[in-house]
C-alpha cells in the first residue's frame, strides 16, 4: 500500500498531519496519446479526529467526487488498531483514536 501526500481544496485540511490518505492504485507510468482514457483510482482516506463527509479527486483543477466513499476497510482498520473487544466507548490506537479507518475506502 503506497501513501500519498494529503491535500484539499480551499486549504481546509491540506498538510493536516491527522489526515491519512493512501492511494493503492494510482496513475500508470504512461498513457497512450490521442485516445480516450479512464482512470480507476482507489485507496483509503480518514481523519484521526474528524469524520469526513466526502472525497473529491482533482485533475487539472477539476474536482470529481469519488464514486464510492466511506466503504468498509477492515484490513486498514486492523492494521492501525490493536486487537481489542469492540465496545461503544472503546478508543482505538493513537493512529486512529476514533476508529474512522474502518469506513475509509474510496474509488
Amino acid at each position: 500500500m503506497a501513501s500519498e501526500p494529503a491535500s484539499a481544496r480551499n486549504g481546509d485540511v491540506a498538510g493536516d498531519p491527522d489526515l491519512d490518505l493512501r492511494v493503492e492504485r494510482g496513475l500508470p507510468e504512461s498513457l497512450p496519446a490521442g485516445s480516450a482514457n479512464a482512470l480507476f483510482l482507489f485507496g483509503t482516506c480518514f481523519h484521526r479526529e474528524r469524520r469526513l463527509t466526502g472525497l473529491e479527486i482533482v485533475v487539472d483543477g477539476v474536482p470529481t467526487a469519488a464514486t464510492a466513499f466511506g466503504m468498509p476497510r477492515i484490513d486498514l482498520h486492523d492494521e492501525v488498531n490493536p486487537p481489542s473487544d469492540w465496545v461503544a466507548d472503546d478508543r482505538g490506537s493513537a493512529a486512529d483514536p476514533l476508529r474512522h479507518s474502518y469506513r475509509s475506502g474510496f474509488w
